[in-house]
């Protein structure tokens, strides 16, 4: 498997930081989803442990907030979540917080790369998105966003920002966190890069479109979702799309999530047995989670689409 791998070249490169000890009640940090909490704790290893709201396979796009989790963002002084596209559970709560919380909405960031949704536009491979600095794409763009490595470091280079923005005494760990973090993405990139050149991925089709920013980034064709909306079953036409779809394009691989019921899969399963049916989860392992959690992440993408691979011809 690519992550045993990478995580054991990884271990020269692990957070080595336990000799720091600051006051917890310094730093209260609240982030949303699992892929941001990686990202977030790779930072403030060693300074602050931040609270992850979704855990388990809660998803963003329909999560309705708890009083517990009301409590918690009322706690914090640093909140940061994904923007409205992809966690609107959240705006109404943000806008009643005190005014002296600091609120990061990663979408709106400085240097964040955004596509389009392919859901309205061209499903052709090889389009490319544009680099927005505000994030004022309503709904147009895909909110997928951090699985665009290169996306990623920007998320943590702002992260470690406002941390020395809020103590400027955590200056030198911030900067070994995010040294080490940086690193350890860069040398997972090229770890897979290596690994996917020698593989021919096969056709498959996602359960949603979720995985165009790790595809654009690991030069992976997209072939086609099942659902355009996840909350929302397919209708019976789409469903006939997909039909048709895959008897053309020769469908080799269908991927599920562990987010949404499985039902449509398996009446897929029915109907087309002899397809591999596999996994791709795009906010991680909740095993997974921590400074190491989205070098995991990354990894746990690239063994699903290898699973749907063949040996390069030469």
């Amino acid at each position: 498997m690519i992550r045993r791998k990478i995580y054991h070249t990884l271990l020269i490169l692990a957070f080595t930081i336990s000799h720091i000890c600051f006051a917890s009640d310094d730093l209260r940090i609240i982030t949303t989803i699992k892929p941001f909490y990686n990202l977030v704790s790779s930072i403030s290893n060693g300074i602050s442990s931040p609270t992850a709201i979704l855990l388990n396979n809660a998803c963003p796009h329909d999560y309705a907030l708890k009083p517990s989790d009301i409590k918690k963002l009322n706690q914090a002084n640093l909140v940061i979540w994904g923007g409205n596209s992809i966690e609107p559970f959240m705006e109404k709560a943000i806008n009643k917080l005190p005014q002296d919380v600091t609120v990061i909405d990663l979408s709106k960031i400085d240097g964040i790369h955004l596509l389009p949704n392919r859901s309205t536009h061209s499903h052709s491979h090889g389009e490319h998105g544009h680099s927005h600095n505000h994030g004022d794409h309503g709904d147009s763009y895909d909110p997928h966003y951090w699985l665009s490595p290169q996306n990623a470091k920007v998320i943590l280079k702002h992260i470690a920002k406002i941390i020395k923005q809020h103590n400027p005494s955590y200056e030198r760990y911030v900067e070994d966190n995010l040294k080490t973090a940086t690193n350890n993405i860069d040398y997972a990139v090229k770890y897979i890069k290596n690994n996917l050149t020698t593989r021919q991925i096969e056709p498959f089709l996602t359960f949603h479109d979720a995985y165009q920013y790790f595809e654009e980034s690991f030069s992976i064709k997209y072939w086609g979702s099942i659902t355009i909306n996840p909350e929302s079953p397919p209708t019976a036409k789409h469903l006939q799309n997909i039909h048709s779809m895959i008897k053309n394009e020769k469908i080799m691989c269908i991927y599920a999530e562990p987010q949404f019921s499985a039902k449509i899969i398996n009446s897929l399963k029915t109907k087309f047995p002899k397809i591999e049916y596999l996994t791709l989860d795009p906010m991680g392992n909740n095993k997974d989670i921590g400074p190491n959690g989205y070098i995991a992440l990354l990894e746990s993408l690239t063994d699903g689409y290898m699973a749907c691979s063949t040996k390069r011809q030469s």
